[in-house]
């Protein structure tokens, strides 16, 4: 009899697709395509498309400064904080008192593979917050006490090479089915062609003739919601949703075909030569190169659709086709023509999207008002005191 590896291995090699850097992977996998127009996301004045709009600013003295947040988690009225650069731990109410701070543990030196960042992952475990890098991990509990530590980390980007030059990226484990994410990174040093793993065996592989070396985009494996991650690899615009008993469907965003990206029509790709790549996407700035960070959210799937000019947060509504763009929500004086998101994250909680805003919007907003002949109200001309960044809540409507 053959072995199911080897069953799956021939099924990997007869099944591609697409016009983009090509995945392959089961071609019974069900396939939703949603069409997608950017010019024509809906927009709006903020009054007229969000809810429950809140700024909170993270307080804290002059030695509690975030640096860039990197990632946030919500957990029983409490805000867990990374920063971007150094990794360390922020806790706060979520009114944005502070809490406390770690930024260092005694007899732990941060790995080379972490960035040298204290921690890169933060998530909820039980009923305690889990800190961890690629070698180490440490729990919290709401009052930001460390519980527990361990020297076992989770994957994080340049982990080490699994034998074959292929590095382990990020991982999730839904029930008791793990997720092992590699990536499509190519260079001459790469064996094997492993992209997503699923208990140890791959179930999507990218084609080598592809032969792209330039990278510039991130393979993104979302958190867990619900039962559901969500993984976008490469330069293609398809969504892998992911459940306990494996890919249950894939999501491909259709493009008009100026904003399609035509694998073969980019052939600086094929070096690894970075200004090649960079000269490419500036020159061809209105398409679309990959996704990243997908999350449902309601009846929505919210994804960033990445350009080199401006990439484009939006929101498709699965049940109704309707697509929104964020980009296209118009702050007015309901907000005091203050921003409300940050192009490059936006996180997701229960019925509430967050993002983040600085003290550079709240300037820029004052200066609006005062070309609107707009009074700014107070607790928001005061969020420029702040030195850190400002966390921003709010609802679709």
């Amino acid at each position: 009899m053959i072995k199911k590896e080897i069953l799956l291995a021939i099924l990997l090699f007869f099944t591609s697709h697409g016009q983009s850097q090509r995945l392959i992977y089961d071609e019974n996998i069900p396939v939703e395509k949603l069409r997608v127009v950017l010019e024509e996301a809906k927009g709006g004045l903020v009054s007229e498309m969000l809810t429950d709009l809140e700024y909170i600013p993270l307080q804290g003295g002059k030695s509690d400064l975030v640096d860039y947040i990197y990632e946030i988690v919500f957990h029983k009225g409490k805000i867990g904080v990374l920063g971007a650069n150094e990794g360390y731990f922020h806790l706060y109410h979520e009114d944005g008192r502070f809490i406390n701070k770690i930024t260092k543990i005694d007899g732990y030196k941060p790995h080379p593979n972490s960035g040298n960042a204290l921690f890169n992952f933060i998530d909820v475990a039980e009923d305690k917050l889990e800190l961890s890098s690629s070698d180490f991990t440490a729990r919290v509990d709401l009052l930001g006490n460390i519980v527990d530590t361990v020297h076992q980390g989770k994957a994080f980007y340049a982990s080490e090479d699994d034998g074959f030059g292929q590095y382990l990226k990020k991982e999730v484990t839904i029930e008791n089915t793990n997720y092992k994410l590699y990536g499509t990174y190519q260079d001459d040093e790469r064996i094997k062609q492993d992209v997503l793993l699923m208990n140890g065996i791959p179930i999507v592989q990218y084609d080598p003739l592809d032969t792209i070396k330039t990278y510039m985009i991130n393979d993104d494996l979302s958190k867990v919601h619900n039962g559901k991650s969500y993984m976008t690899v490469g330069y293609n615009t398809k969504i892998f949703q992911l459940s306990a008993s494996g890919i249950d469907k894939i999501y491909e965003i259709v493009l008009p075909a100026r904003n399609t990206f035509d694998l073969k029509n980019a052939p600086q790709l094929k070096q690894a030569d970075y200004s090649k790549g960079y000269q490419y996407f500036a020159e061809n700035n209105l398409i679309v190169s990959s996704l990243s960070q997908v999350s449902p959210y309601r009846d929505y799937l919210l994804f960033r659709a990445i350009r080199n000019h401006n990439p484009m947060w939006l929101v498709y509504n699965l049940k109704t086709k309707e697509v929104l763009s964020l980009n296209n929500i118009i702050p007015d004086r309901s907000n005091d023509y203050l921003n409300f998101f940050d192009v490059r994250k936006i996180f997701v909680q229960d019925d509430f999207l967050y993002s983040i805003i600085y003290t550079s919007d709240i300037r820029e907003a004052k200066e609006k008002c005062l070309v609107e002949g707009h009074t700014m109200r107070k607790e928001y001309a005061d969020l420029e005191k702040y030195n850190n960044p400002i966390l921003v809540r709010f609802k679709l409507k």
